[in-house]
């Protein structure tokens, strides 16, 4: 079990249906996501794992600016990114992901992840979103 802690406060990642998920997340990926005519916002990917549930990646965006140090411990909005069932990712589907932003380079964004058949071995997968498919969930 992880859990972050600052200011003697523990970080809480809600999801949509206002559930908080800690303590059960581990990898995290803090990230600023640009949406058109709006300011950066700050988002974080992280892995989520319950009992009996596979590893997944969740997106949770915080819910003030960054600026005030509290900002820091509220994450809200937060979804399942859908990660294929196959052959290399039957036990742990997505584990550890992170997002490289290539928008301006190629319009995609990229999610690098690893899954494994065994809970010892694991192999890295990349797959590609694209901007509208990330921002959308910002909206």
């Amino acid at each position: 079990m992880s859990s972050l802690v600052l200011a003697d406060k523990p970080l809480v990642l809600y999801d949509v249906n206002g559930t908080a998920w800690s303590p059960y997340v581990e990898n995290y990926d803090v990230f600023l996501v640009n949406v058109s005519g709006k300011p950066p916002q700050w988002a974080c990917l992280c892995t989520i794992y319950a009992n009996n549930v596979p590893h997944l990646p969740y997106l949770f965006f915080m819910q003030g600016s960054g600026a005030k140090e509290s900002d820091w411990l509220q994450w809200t909005q937060g979804i399942r990114l859908d990660v294929a069932l196959e052959d290399f990712n039957t036990v742990d589907r997505a584990n550890a992901a992170a997002m490289l932003d290539r928008t301006a380079i190629d319009g995609w964004w990229y999610m690098f992840y690893a899954g494994n058949l065994n809970h010892v071995e694991y192999q890295v997968r990349v797959a590609p979103a694209s901007d509208h498919e990330l921002t959308s969930v910002h909206s």
